[in-house]
């Protein structure tokens, strides 16, 4: 009787032993999920961080006409009588309808860099945004016509800035005219985003609405 009851003793320690076995094998496993899932989310929070966004903007019904727009250049071009921007908003507009950015950010930042149409840079590389050459960043990209500086500065933006959420003076200027940066000894960039938002205000504020979409982007001018 006796060794009966030590048989089932040790068959019953056995088999606990057995479960207890299986119950931390199986512990394991699910530690080890857990882990995995883990670190799958993490990586896939950063792709999706770093991963550029294909976002443009679109127009919202709210828009100012090409003429109210030229009426405005001419009101705050009235003393530069030599401005290149006399005229031509619907260069702009037709810059933001292709490359999907508020025509009003594209003639805000351009009148800021250019003295409102009147620089050097403007009349001797029709170029409207201050855009460095990417093989030389000390020097000024060159191009054929005032359009196509336009259309660069565009795609500019769609492409580097609308990517990462950059819609407004504010969030753009950091990026587009870095306090410190090589040309600012100064630090004039401080105050580039009030600058610009001025001019958003003279021309009745951004009304394109930004949103993530399946349209490309056109190739770059």
């Amino acid at each position: 009787m006796n060794n009966s009851i030590h048989l089932h003793n040790r068959q019953d320690k056995n088999t606990g032993k057995k479960i207890f076995t299986k119950i931390l094998h199986k512990k394991k496993w699910l530690l080890f999920l857990g882990i995995c899932l883990i670190f799958l989310s993490i990586g896939t929070i950063y792709y999706l961080m770093i991963t550029p966004r294909n976002i443009g903007c679109y127009p919202s019904g709210r828009e100012k006409s090409v003429d109210e727009l030229d009426q405005i250049i001419d009101k705050l071009t009235q003393n530069k009588p030599d401005s290149l921007f006399r005229g031509k908003a619907a260069i702009f507009v037709k810059a933001g309808q292709t490359y999907r950015v508020d025509p009003v950010l594209l003639l805000s930042i351009a009148m800021l860099e250019t003295d409102r149409g009147t620089s050097s840079v403007l009349k001797k590389y029709n170029n409207p945004g201050g855009i460095m050459r990417t093989d030389d960043p000390s020097s000024f990209e060159t191009f054929s016509s005032l359009d196509r500086g336009i259309s660069r500065m565009a795609w500019i933006l769609r492409s580097y800035y609308l990517s990462e959420k950059r819609f407004t003076p504010e969030q753009i200027g950091p990026k587009w005219a870095p306090t410190g940066a090589d040309n600012d000894p100064f630090q004039t960039n401080a105050h580039w985003p009030s600058h610009v938002r001025t001019f958003v205000t003279e021309f009745g504020g951004l009304t394109y609405q930004c949103k993530t979409t399946d349209e490309p982007i056109p190739a770059k001018p």
